[in-house]
């Protein structure tokens, strides 16, 4: 199985960078790195491998426009699958080999992924081993097989950067292609600035960050509100992903800073979900959106 990794960038912190490329190139035939118009990249762009091909955007469309044109060049490079990586993910040795294995074993998968452990919370014990089929994965870490990608049209690109996933998953289950994470390769990832609070996760993102978080919440809701219910990845709709909105502005009202701006921008991007034409959201120039917040998780 020929095997490809992408991974896509914005501003991203050169040293976690360099430590992803350096962790995976040797696992992969190849490995896409599609910039959304990061500024710090001209001096990084030197020391890369001749594995790397890096291909820099004039703006930022948002995470699943960069993922798809880091597909469509994997496919044109004979890729039969292609690991997505966040720019701050770390595999470990063996992952591709675990990951792709299990993927060439059982043709009803459609993504084998690693298992994650979030750098910024405190590790909890690993339950099992091996693969264990689920209903989702998150992007980073997921080894996607490429025919599948394109039998669904790849990633929807009206999701600027969350949701994007569990779309994905529940497209591909819909057409009764399956899911697996695989406990033995691990990824050190993580989400936001996340920490515990009580029963709560302050994930620290900035209010940009927020504003898109918001919009794509709203846009998945209605999007899938008529999926079949056992299929859902997210198992609520819209009254149930505003309260989970109102619920992350009263932890961030307690436990972060800026709190005015962030709560506004849930509030506007849950503005502009609800108000899209037919559930379909602004396109990302229309969204404002050439210079998100840098982090992208």
């Amino acid at each position: 199985m020929r095997i490809f990794a992408c991974v896509v960038t914005y501003e991203p912190d050169l040293e976690l960078l360099a430590a992803n490329l350096a962790a995976v190139t040797g696992q992969v035939a190849g490995v896409i790195v599609v910039d959304n118009a990061s500024t710090n990249l001209s001096d990084f762009e030197g020391t890369l491998d001749s594995e790397v091909i890096l291909i820099r955007r004039s703006a930022n469309l948002g995470l699943s426009s960069a993922m798809n044109l880091g597909a469509d060049v994997a496919m044109a490079a004979d890729a039969d699958a292609l690991l997505m990586l966040d720019q701050d993910s770390l595999v470990a040795p063996e992952v591709v080999h675990l990951l792709s294995a299990e993927l060439a074993a059982d043709d009803r998968l459609a993504i084998v992924a690693a298992h994650m452990v979030d750098r910024n919370l405190a590790p909890g014990a690993i339950a099992s081993h091996g693969p264990e089929r689920v209903d989702a994965c998150i992007t980073s870490g997921s080894l996607v097989r490429l025919v599948d990608w394109k039998r669904i049209g790849g990633w929807d690109e009206q999701l600027f950067i969350d949701y994007v996933d569990f779309d994905l998953c529940l497209r591909l289950r819909v057409l009764d292609r399956e899911i697996a994470i695989h406990h033995d390769a691990l990824l050190m990832h993580s989400i936001g600035d996340a920490r515990r609070v009580g029963r709560a996760v302050a994930w620290g993102h900035g209010a940009r960050r927020l504003r898109h978080m918001a919009a794509d919440a709203v846009h998945y809701a209605r999007k899938h509100r008529r999926s079949p219910r056992a299929l859902q990845v997210v198992p609520r709709g819209l009254l149930r992903t505003l309260a989970v909105l109102l619920r992350k502005s009263v932890v961030i009202a307690l436990h972060e800073d800026q709190k005015v701006a962030k709560i506004s921008a849930i509030a506007e991007g849950t503005f502009t979900g609800l108000v899209s034409r037919f559930g379909r959201l602004p396109s990302n120039h229309e969204r404002g959106s050439a210079h998100p917040e840098r982090d992208q998780k």
